[in-house]
């Protein structure tokens, strides 16, 4: 139990990828309030998942490019749980329009959501995490980062916003250290809507492409999230892990 008697928080922790973290830390003893921004259903059994772990769990809404719901987000997290020890910034909106078809308002919409709620997420957490002088946050990038072809076409808006999120990661870390620790993991493809499973076709491209010769699980990306949040990583910060089946070194 790695994570026992932590509490940690996770945007869009409902579903897919965020579930799967939100799992991954509560199976190593954390508390986690499950965030969601409309999907109040997949929360909720999210939730009930993290209990029947015998863990404790809280599913809250909010829209985290917003303010206000962030600070109450935040707070609704100490009031019920007391502390704030493990953010994992999740949540996020893909966009793979290319710039001649990339309206003003999709642009605005990823960085509001992918970088914008990132920051905001941060800046709460941080300070509930400095008065307690020690904490952990994650911030979820991706291979579109880090590189223009991660295996997969993002646009100029997704594209800018994960490698916003590389570079914030960096200077929070340098900023909040020494008591609190802020990594990133840029994670590749991972097969984790089970409503829109990859088609066998992309499965095939990706495992070609893949030096690991697969595509990923939402597990893959679980495991290196406890990994940063646990005392494993403690002499980390600022580091960026990619979690791609070594995809993104490719030329």
């Amino acid at each position: 139990m790695r994570l026992e008697h932590q509490v940690a928080l996770v945007t869009g922790g409902g579903r897919g990828i965020g579930r799967s973290i939100a799992l991954a830390l509560a199976g190593e003893g954390a508390r986690v309030v499950v965030n969601y921004r409309t999907s109040a259903q997949p929360a909720e059994e999210t939730v009930k998942e993290i209990i029947a772990l015998g863990s404790s769990a809280l599913a809250v809404a909010g829209d985290i490019s917003q303010p206000a719901d962030v600070e109450r987000l935040v707070q609704s997290t100490l009031e019920h749980f007391g502390r704030l020890d493990i953010l994992v910034n999740n949540a996020g909106v893909y966009s793979g329009k290319k710039l001649s078809d990339l309206s003003e308002e999709t642009w605005q919409q990823v960085i509001d959501l992918n970088l914008k709620g990132v920051y905001l997420m941060c800046r709460a957490a941080a300070r509930a995490m400095l008065e307690q002088r020690s904490g952990v946050i994650i911030n979820i990038s991706s291979g579109g980062g880090l590189g223009p072809d991660p295996g997969y076409q993002p646009s100029a808006a997704y594209a800018a916003s994960k490698a916003g999120v590389v570079m914030l990661t960096k200077v929070l870390a340098r900023e909040l250290g020494p008591h609190i620790r802020v990594n990133c993991s840029a994670r590749g493809h991972a097969d984790a809507k089970p409503d829109r499973p990859f088609s066998p076709a992309s499965r095939e491209r990706i495992s070609k492409l893949a030096p690991l010769g697969r595509v990923g699980t939402p597990e893959d990306i679980a495991d290196v999230a406890v990994f940063l949040a646990s005392d494993a990583s403690r002499y980390m910060t600022g580091q960026t892990l990619s979690v791609d089946g070594g995809i993104i070194m490719l030329p």
